[in-house]
């Protein structure tokens, strides 16, 4: 979510006030400037200060949108979801906060999501899965998970302990 916010528009919203800092839910990267979005915002403050999108947030939603995209956020957010992997180095914890900020904008429910969860997991925790009782929730699942990797670490602290 790299971006720069330069100038917001004048008006914005008042449930998305926090814009203007450039912190936002995760609806906002969308509307993060970066790349050819953020050189058109600083053509247009350049060359043209008194365009509407630099003043109306409508406006400026409209303009990025259109030009940039995503014209498909349901869309985007599966693949980015289906693309995320954790490897063995990554902490859990870790992973699971970028995994859900991706999920949960998808609209799946919890148990197409579990299923996800545990293909794009590490195989050391698919692997710990397999001899833990079974879950029936992805908050059971989630807590399975935290309890293998929990164990997982403490054993390779153990191990470099020794190791020294």
């Amino acid at each position: 979510m790299e971006g720069l916010c330069l100038r917001m528009p004048n008006h914005v919203p008042s449930k998305t006030n926090n814009l203007r800092t450039g912190v936002q839910s995760s609806s906002l990267r969308h509307f993060m400037l970066k790349d050819n979005a953020l050189r058109h915002w600083t053509a247009l403050l350049r060359n043209n200060p008194d365009h509407p999108a630099l003043h109306q947030w409508r406006v400026y939603i409209k303009e990025f949108t259109s030009i940039f995209g995503p014209h498909n956020t349901a869309c985007d957010t599966e693949i980015a979801l289906v693309k995320l992997k954790m490897f063995d180095n990554n902490r859990f914890s870790n992973f699971l906060v970028q995994f859900e900020a991706e999920a949960f904008e998808t609209g799946w429910d919890y148990q197409a999501i579990a299923f996800h969860l545990c293909t794009s997991i590490a195989p050391r925790l698919r692997e710990g899965l397999r001899i833990v009782a079974p879950t029936t929730s992805y908050a059971e699942l989630k807590g399975a998970l935290m309890q293998i990797e929990t164990q997982y670490w403490e054993t390779e602290a153990v191990i470099r302990v020794k190791s020294i």
